[in-house]
Order: C-alpha cells, then structure tokens, then sequence
C-alpha cells in the first residue's frame, strides 16, 4: 500500500490512470462526493468486483477506511 496526496489521487483519476474508489457509507456519499469515484462503501465492500488492470485508489473521510 502506498499513501498519495489528494492532488495526486485527483490528477491519477482524473486522467483515467487508475480507478477511485470511495469505501464511505451511502449518507456520507449523499453528503458529498467526487463524481470520478465509484461509492463502494466498506462494510459491503467485494474485492472481486474490483478491475486490477490499472491502480486503484480508495479514499474515505479520514484514511481509516481506506486504508483498511
């Protein structure tokens, strides 16, 4: 695992280098969201649907979850 600034997740994603990947619940999504990332909240998280042919990037609200 290696831990990347915000500015490098958003210009990773942004330019279709990697995926996003938001691990927060559903009423936090609501609250607020990046539409380059795809919710995937953690409690109900499946690895298996996740495409590994480019890097993936999970963010959360702290970097708890996503670290996780």
């Amino acid at each position: 695992m290696k831990t990347i600034s915000p500015q490098e997740t958003l210009e990773l994603v942004s330019a279709g280098l990697a995926y996003g990947i938001d691990v927060r619940e559903q009423s936090e999504w609501d609250a607020g969201h990046s539409d380059l990332f795809t919710l995937h909240p953690l409690s109900t998280f499946d690895v298996g649907k996740i495409s590994t042919d480019k890097p993936v990037i999970f963010i959360c609200r702290s970097g708890k979850r996503s670290a996780q």
